[in-house]
């Protein structure tokens, strides 16, 4: 028996150049830089205190404009009770009966004993002429359109030999 070539097969033919597996270390990721997970909390809880105080904030600010308005209508609604006592007491000054105390005890007026009428003749009035105010003239046709369309009036005075026609 002979030793055949060991790189031929048993037909002749020659096998392929064996492979040599050569030792490749794994692509390994990026290195990550790691975080503590204490500054991940200190992180989170300043986030919570933050919000939280934002929170106690914003609603200790509208308490306060809640207690500002409602001051402001206590205010108001007693300006407007004094308004009021303010329009009685003018009402008071302003009837007859405290007109004429007034007159008479702090001015010092005295009522009148003496009276006199007089007779005054009315004038004829059919006699006197009837005399046009000055600056009378027509009112121009848009004037008088917008005149009936708003219900606007203007009094004609006629003479009586105007009615008789």
């Amino acid at each position: 028996m002979t030793i055949a070539n060991p790189r031929e097969t048993h037909h002749g033919t020659p096998l392929p150049p064996p492979r040599v597996r050569r030792y490749r270390p794994k692509p390994q990721p990026a290195p990550r830089s790691r975080i503590n997970s204490a500054v991940i909390f200190i992180v989170v809880a300043g986030l919570i205190t933050a919000v939280g105080m934002l929170y106690l904030i914003q609603t200790n600010h509208v308490a306060g404009l809640g207690f500002e308005m409602s001051q402001l209508q206590r205010e108001r609604e007693a300006l407007a009770l004094r308004n009021e006592q303010l329009n009685y007491s003018i009402a008071q000054y302003e009837s007859l009966g405290a007109v004429e105390e007034i007159a008479l005890g702090e001015i010092g007026m005295s009522e009148s004993e003496d009276f006199v009428f007089l007779s005054v003749p009315r004038p004829a009035s059919a006699d006197l002429p009837i005399v046009e105010p000055l600056g009378a003239h027509e009112p121009s046709v848009w004037r008088r359109i917008w005149r009936s369309l708003s219900g606007e009036a203007t009094a004609v005075r006629t003479t009586a030999e105007d009615s008789s026609r």
